[in-house]
């Protein structure tokens, strides 16, 4: 009886595992600007957030975080323009909207998803939030 209760335990978690395996999920982020971006990409587990990678991207290039098992909650990131890092505006990767915080406003997002980094907002010199996630 001792043995059939562990086979069943050991046939359990290899389905459990395959299963995690199977919902990989990737972020790709592509940096369309003439400039320098570090992008910070978040994940939930089991409804809590996790800082899980945090990549350089270089003008022309892309990034794409696989988050394994886990959803993709939000990402946040940094341009640099003549050696000064700017903030960029988060976004929330289950709804697409701009966020303040990346933990505390954003949602799961048990899917792929694509971004690009782009201009969102004024023109000449670059502030603070200028810069965000586009689809």
């Amino acid at each position: 009886m001792k043995k059939v209760f562990w086979c069943l335990v050991l046939v359990s978690l290899i389905l459990l595992t395959s299963l995690s395996v199977a919902n990989a999920w990737r972020v790709t982020v592509r940096n369309d600007t003439n400039y320098n971006c570090t992008v910070r990409l978040y994940t939930d587990h089991l409804f809590q957030c996790h800082w899980t990678d945090k990549e350089r991207v270089t003008p022309g290039s892309s990034y794409t975080g696989d988050t394994g098992a886990w959803c993709p909650q939000a990402l946040e990131g940094w341009i640099t323009i003549d050696g000064a890092e700017k903030q960029m505006k988060s976004i929330n990767i289950g709804v697409g909207n701009e966020i303040s915080d990346a933990c505390q406003q954003g949602s799961a997002a048990c899917w792929n998803s694509s971004w690009i980094i782009c201009r969102k907002r004024g023109s000449g010199a670059v502030n603070d939030y200028d810069y965000g996630f586009c689809r």
